[in-house]
């Protein structure tokens, strides 16, 4: 759900995000057409997720990747949305996901999402855990 929101809001400014023309002025737009996809929630609920992780890594027993996505300039997202529309592979959507290392660590996540509203993507990786 939270990525066919994501695709939508890129959908309806697309043309302006894509658009040539005087530097600033483009600038300018691309900017404003990005805040307002970030304001129909996508990136602020990942935002949001980052900041309950990194303020409660304590509860955690394992590693948490956060979602790439975040760190991205306009041209990566732009990119990445436009493979992600185009694909129906998994590996695109990597770059929002939150991934964790257990099982149980994603479902503490997931948890404080849902209380807290939050539209999130996760996956775990599971751990081997050696007996001897």
């Amino acid at each position: 759900m939270e990525l066919q929101v994501l695709l939508e809001s890129y959908d309806e400014e697309k043309d302006i995000i894509t658009r040539k023309g005087n530097a600033k002025a483009s600038a300018t737009r691309r900017t404003k057409a990005w805040q307002r996809i970030a304001d129909r929630g996508p990136i602020d609920n990942i935002v949001a997720g980052v900041a309950w992780l990194r303020q409660n890594a304590g509860l955690l027993r394992g590693k948490v990747v956060e979602p790439s996505f975040q760190n991205m300039d306009a041209t990566e997202e732009h990119e990445l949305l436009e493979r992600i529309r185009f694909s129906n592979g998994e590996e695109e959507k990597y770059p929002l996901l939150f991934t964790f290392d257990f099982q149980e660590d994603m479902e503490v996540f997931l948890n404080m999402a849902a209380e807290e509203d939050l539209r999130v993507n996760a996956m775990f990786l599971g751990r081997w855990v050696e007996t001897h």
